[in-house]
C-alpha cells in the first residue's frame, strides 16, 4: 500500500523504474521483502555458526552496529526520500528560507 502511494508520487517527477540510475534501486525494492523473509526463515533455523558471523559482522566498525535487516533497509530508505528532495527542489521559498 505505502509503496503504490510513494511510487504515485515519484512518477510526477517523471522517475519510473527504467530511469537509468533508479533501476538498480527499483530492483532492490521490488525483492527486499523476500530477502528479509528468507533472512527470518534462515535464522529461525537456529544455527549457531551463522549467528555467531552475523554477531561479528554487526561488531565489525565498517557496519557501525547495525544488524544485517538495518543494513538491508538502507536503500529502501535512500530511495524513499528521493520524492521528499525532489519536491524541496521544485520549491524556490523552501531553497530560499533554508539558505537564510
Amino acid at each position: 500500500m505505502y509503496f503504490c502511494k510513494w511510487y504515485a508520487r515519484i512518477r510526477i517527477f517523471g522517475l519510473t523504474p527504467q530511469t537509468p540510475y533508479l533501476k538498480q534501486y527499483f530492483q532492490y525494492l521490488f525483492n527486499y521483502s523476500a530477502a528479509i523473509e528468507k533472512l527470518q526463515e534462515v535464522r529461525a533455523l537456529n544455527l549457531v555458526h551463522l549467528e555467531e558471523f552475523l554477531l561479528e559482522r554487526q561488531r565489525d566498525p565498517e557496519c557501525f552496529g547495525n544488524d544485517l535487516p538495518s543494513l538491508l533497509i538502507q536503500p529502501v530508505q535512500r530511495l524513499m526520500r528521493y520524492p521528499l528532495l525532489l519536491e524541496v527542489c521544485q520549491n524556490p521559498y523552501v531553497i530560499m528560507f533554508s539558505v537564510i
